[in-house]
């Protein structure tokens, strides 16, 4: 077997569609304004969005169908 057979070894699968980037974005946007302008209180905002976004983002997905004894 060559890399020009183009056999796959391994099938990565992908993640979903998800508004999470965007909402860490939005997070950071605020971060980094507040601290510019100096409003303590949008830093605190901010920061607070940012791990929580992140939070959700980085939490594994369950896995479904696997351990339960049933084949899919």
């Amino acid at each position: 077997m060559t890399p020009l057979d183009a056999e796959p070894n391994v099938v990565l699968k992908m993640p979903g569609d998800s508004i999470l980037p965007f909402l860490l974005s939005v997070g950071m946007t605020g971060l980094f304004f507040g601290l510019l302008a100096q409003v303590i209180w949008l830093v605190a905002l901010g920061a607070v969005c940012e791990f929580g976004v992140l939070a959700l983002w980085l939490t594994p997905e369950p896995q479904r169908g696997i351990g339960r004894g049933r084949n899919p």
